[in-house]
């Protein structure tokens, strides 16, 4: 991760509906990138997923989606694979849809080689809360953006009280 982007920005979102293929996990299995969210993202793009999803908003962009937290990062977690859409009313068989509540946000942000940035970002992420008495994050729904006009930037959007 590049040392101009350590620090994260607030910023504050509308909701936002995202439609895709989800799995349930938690962070000990994923020390190894290839497991299971590694997997899932491999099948999603492998099997052409994003281009089943029906009134995407744009068609560059995805989402890497954390849900349904059980306790805190080190707890079982649903993580989702989507796309933003105009209407979640069409699930297509497989999928699932999610409105992303309205929320205030911590932005880190990585740009590096994929997937290793990811894992970097997602590493400063816990550090700074760890060492942080100011911000609390609140388990809602925590999200990566990535972008494919810039394929070697992620964004980790980390929902707080």
């Amino acid at each position: 991760m590049k040392d101009e982007h350590a620090e994260p920005r607030r910023e504050t979102r509308g909701a936002m509906a995202v439609m895709g293929t989800q799995v349930r996990t938690s962070n000990e299995p994923e020390g190894d990138p290839v497991r299971q969210i590694g997997s899932h993202w491999q099948r999603f793009y492998g099997e052409g997923l994003a281009g089943r999803i029906p009134n995407r908003t744009d068609t560059n962009v995805v989402y890497g989606v954390y849900t349904h937290y059980e306790s805190d990062y080190r707890g079982p977690y649903s993580h989702l694979i989507a796309c933003e859409v105009g209407d979640s009313a069409n699930v297509p068989e497989g999928m699932s849809a999610l409105t992303i509540p309205a929320a205030e946000y911590l932005v880190f942000t990585g740009v590096g080689e994929m997937p290793a940035v990811v894992m970097e970002t997602w590493r400063a992420v816990w550090q700074h809360f760890e060492q942080s008495s100011r911000d609390e994050r609140a388990y809602t729904v925590d999200f990566e953006r990535y972008d494919q006009r810039e394929p070697s930037r992620v964004e980790v959007h980390v929902a707080v009280k």
